[in-house]
């Protein structure tokens, strides 16, 4: 006996107990498609009645697509695209991250010690001075001391680029370098007890320059050259103790919107014991270092 579908009503036969029934083309076929038909017509009638509002914060509803990285949109949906933009350039950026440190930092720099094996400790130092400040992070958040133990150390010392909020400190009693350069730091570096021969042709026994809050204490720089001291675009520059002798153009010379205050230093065979210049300042307190001219102020420098 023939059933019907309990949703649509649908006529079906059982393949067994109606077997032997003629196959009626209108109830079997045409009734069965007519029915489907209507109720299609009904549902699509329904759905075209159906609203479903934009997505907002409050409200569900149809969300649009947007690859856009710098869009401020509430309303969007961000594509797989745009997540990886942007992951992209957090990894590219993640490399670039400064690092900077987290505790005080005690490095030791002897000419016994090893670049390749030794950590910076008393018992296992670094062999070079610029190896150990190379192993500083840019940005200083902590107390830096380097103590260089007694010897003659060949090298030109670079200081490049240091930030933060605290300073660095590069201690070398007993010890020899060639030259020294301070370039665009914003923090303290303080360098103490160093003897500075000026090996490089022409190159001052110091540099320094688009840098602040500097202090050379205790310095010797009795070599023939050119400059002992050389401060180019920096301020607070303090020089204390330092014996500065024998330079051809001057043993301290102050340049170009520079501010430094020289003392208690000495020092004799200078051609231009201080020079300033360029609408620069030097202060002076106690003794200062001699020259064939003891001072020489010239482009609005003052004194």
């Amino acid at each position: 006996m023939p059933s019907n579908t309990p949703n649509l009503g649908l006529l079906k036969k059982d393949p067994v107990i109606d077997s032997n029934d003629t196959f009626n083309i209108k109830t079997m076929l045409n009734d069965n498609w007519d029915k489907i038909d209507g109720a299609i017509g009904e549902l699509r009638e329904d759905v075209q009645d159906i609203v479903i509002p934009d997505a907002s914060l409050t409200v569900k509803g149809i969300t649009q697509l947007n690859s856009a990285v710098n869009s401020a949109s509430e309303t969007e949906a961000a594509t797989p695209k745009a997540l990886k933009t942007v992951n992209d350039s957090l990894t590219t950026h993640k490399a670039e991250t400064v690092k900077q440190t987290t505790v005080d930092i005690i490095f030791y720099v002897a000419t016994t010690g090893n670049d390749t094996t030794g950590d910076g400790t008393s018992g296992n130092p670094f062999k070079t001075i610029q190896f150990a400040i190379n192993k500083l992070p840019k940005f200083i958040a902590n107390r830096i001391i380097i103590n260089v133990i007694a010897g003659n150390y060949a090298e030109d010392i670079s200081f490049v680029g240091f930030s933060g909020r605290s300073g660095l400190e590069l201690n070398g009693p007993n010890c020899k370098i060639n030259s020294l350069n301070i370039y665009d730091n914003s923090i303290t570096i303080s360098v103490t007890s160093f003897e500075v021969i000026s090996s490089v042709d022409g190159m001052p026994a110091f540099v320094y320059m688009n840098s602040k809050r500097i202090n050379l204490v205790s310095l010797k720089m009795v070599s023939i050259s050119p400059y002992g001291v050389l401060v180019n675009s920096s301020n607070a520059v303090q020089i204390s103790n330092c014996q500065i002798s024998n330079k051809t153009t001057s043993a301290i010379s102050i340049q170009y919107l520079s501010v430094c205050f020289s003392e208690e230093n000495s020092g004799t065979g200078n051609s231009i014991a201080l020079q300033c210049t360029t609408a620069s300042t030097i202060g002076k307190s106690g003794s200062q270092p001699s020259g064939t001219t003891a001072e020489e102020v010239a482009w609005g420098g003052a004194q």
